[in-house]
């Protein structure tokens, strides 16, 4: 779907539009922002988040993929796209900050929370939009930043809860038969 207007930003329910595939078209700011994460092994990096410019004063963060700590700097993994591009995505909504979460270090740019509210106070006079987009795998060309981190899949495990949770069952009955013989009630003479 088309990315919503910025005139729509405050109104939406992003909640109801997360996950929503959206295609964005725009120019990137000269800036990025270093969200502290995991890759796809477990190695310790960041997803690299770039406000991207679609209206005149309004932008969009947009994380485009994953860099390992060692090519956090811009100029280490390719920097920024150059010029107006258009991609799909999918639309998240911001984290909540949690109990756990560390504090953010806007002066060395590591973030802890992915929250556009919180990032985008750094950029003066810009509407942000309430929302994140993770840029899709094929989105942008290059190495880093590995975009494509969203993936939408629901575990099935139906069956196995409910092999479990017979199987449970299937224990206590045998539990009550074997309590209750032993102590006589089951299987004696009726006199």
């Amino acid at each position: 779907v088309e990315l919503p207007e910025p005139r729509e930003w405050s109104a939406l329910d992003v909640a109801v539009h997360e996950y929503a595939r959206v295609t964005l078209t725009g120019r990137f700011l000269d800036r990025e922002f270093h969200y502290f994460t995991q890759g796809a092994q477990g190695q310790a990096g960041y997803a690299v988040i770039s406000p991207l410019e679609v209206e005149a004063g309004a932008v969009v963060l947009v994380d485009r993929g994953f860099v390992p700590a060692a090519l956090k700097e811009t100029d280490a993994h390719g920097g920024v796209p150059q010029g107006e591009v258009s991609f799909t995505g999918i639309l998240r909504a911001p984290h909540a900050r949690g109990t756990f979460d560390g504090v953010d270090d806007p002066e060395k740019n590591i973030w802890m929370v992915r929250d556009p509210a919180v990032m985008g106070a750094a950029l003066d006079g810009m509407t942000v939009a309430p929302f994140i987009v993770e840029a899709g795998e094929s989105a942008f060309a290059g190495e880093w930043p590995k975009a494509g981190a969203a993936r939408v899949d629901i575990p099935n495990n139906h069956l196995d809860y409910a092999l479990t949770w017979f199987g449970l069952a299937a224990v206590l009955v045998a539990i009550y038969f074997l309590y209750h013989r032993s102590n006589g009630r089951i299987g004696r003479e009726k006199s």
